[in-house]
């Protein structure tokens, strides 16, 4: 995210990132999630 010349982080925008981040490693985790389950129930049937 790149930030226009002159214009401070404020709150709002550090928290807009850390949000955009969280979302990306939320939607990792929850495909490596599903992946393992998957793997599980292959192996077991």
């Amino acid at each position: 995210m790149e930030v226009p010349e002159g214009v401070s982080l404020s709150g709002d925008q550090i928290y807009a990132n850390l949000l955009q981040d969280t979302e990306l490693v939320g939607a990792w985790l929850s495909f490596t999630v599903v992946k393992v389950m998957y793997r599980v129930c292959y192996q077991t049937v």
